[in-house]
C-alpha cells in the first residue's frame, strides 16, 4: 500500500526546493493545479503515471520511487508508457 501522505510531503518539498509553483508543475505534467494540490496533501491516489512525470521533472533517481512503490509496479508502468508512446507514434506515421 503506497503511503500517499508520506509521498505527497515529499514532492511538495522537493517542488519548494526547485523553487516551482504548483500552477507551473500542473501545466508542465497537463494536470489541474488542485490536482497536484491534492497529491501533496495525499489526499488523492495519483496514478503512477502522475508520479513517473513528476519523479522525471523533478529529476530525482529512479530507485527512490521504490520507497513508495514495489519495482514491479514501477516498472510494468513503465513499460505500458513506453509501449503506448510507441503506439501513438505508429499511429501518428512516426517511426
Amino acid at each position: 500500500m503506497v503511503n500517499f501522505v508520506g509521498l505527497g510531503e515529499f514532492l511538495f518539498k522537493r517542488r519548494c526546493a526547485l523553487k516551482y509553483t504548483q500552477e507551473e508543475v500542473a501545466a508542465i505534467i497537463n494536470i489541474s493545479d488542485r490536482t497536484l494540490r491534492n497529491i501533496e496533501y495525499g489526499t488523492t491516489s495519483a496514478s503512477l503515471e502522475t508520479i513517473l512525470m513528476l519523479w522525471d521533472l523533478y529529476d530525482l533517481p529512479a530507485d527512490g520511487l521504490f520507497v513508495y512503490y514495489s519495482r514491479d509496479e514501477v516498472m510494468s508502468e513503465m513499460k505500458a508508457i513506453y509501449q503506448n508512446n510507441k503506439k501513438q507514434k505508429i499511429s501518428a506515421g512516426e517511426k
